[in-house]
């Protein structure tokens, strides 16, 4: 998935174009009827944000330092310059950055762009929470009686937990156990493939998981 098609999955989930930089949501209530549909809108929409932000997670690059890429770039073409600078007085070129800091630093550019995505997502994610909460607190949703059924849920059978796989730069699943086994032992899925458990956004190494 590319930058440009996540933040365009990112304008559908919300139904906006974004053109102009900001998120116009067009939500409105009068009643408890209508605020009931508008929270379900909502715990979609929250559902397919929370979705599209664990799919772009394994592009973001996480430096050890916890610096911005703009950062590692400055500090890699600092590094060079002062480098060819000693260079010009004696110094052994030795002393030149090693490619894989360059390398670093030019990934995480890349990857700014999803990560910018992902602050985006957690902030409307945010003011989702915060514009339900208002609904249910609201007079037009608590002015009429609650339905006395309210809050009674039969019980159900706990829900087998999937676990997605990030296989050829794709985030593909959720896989069952009997799937996940099967895609090991035909050698699709390596222990160092990267997976995040259904219902969590957090990738780890296949082999971490069991």
């Amino acid at each position: 998935m590319t930058a440009a098609e996540a933040n365009q999955r990112f304008a559908q989930i919300l139904g906006d174009d974004l053109s102009d930089g900001m998120v116009n949501l067009a939500i409105r209530w009068n009643d408890r009827a209508s605020g009931k549909k508008v929270l379900a809108d909502i715990r979609e929409m929250r559902r397919q944000l929370m979705a599209l932000k664990r799919d772009i997670t394994p592009f973001i690059v996480r430096s050890s330092n916890g610096k911005s890429a703009a950062d590692l770039k400055r500090e890699a073409f600092e590094e060079i310059g002062r480098s060819l600078l000693s260079g010009l007085k004696g110094t052994p070129k030795s002393s030149m950055p090693s490619t894989s800091k360059i390398g670093r630093a030019f990934k995480a550019s890349r990857s700014e762009p999803y990560a910018v995505l992902k602050e985006n997502i957690q902030n409307v994610i945010a003011k989702l929470d915060q514009l339900s909460d208002e609904i249910k607190l609201s007079p037009e949703y608590t002015g009429e009686e609650i339905d006395p059924t309210a809050g009674v849920h039969p019980v159900s059978q706990p829900k087998a937990v999937g676990m997605y796989l990030f296989i050829s730069e794709e985030v593909k699943g959720p896989f069952s156990q009997e799937q996940l086994q099967a895609l090991k032992d035909t050698g699709v899925a390596s222990p160092e493939t990267l997976c995040c458990k259904e219902g969590t956004e957090e990738w780890i190494p296949l082999s971490a998981s069991q």
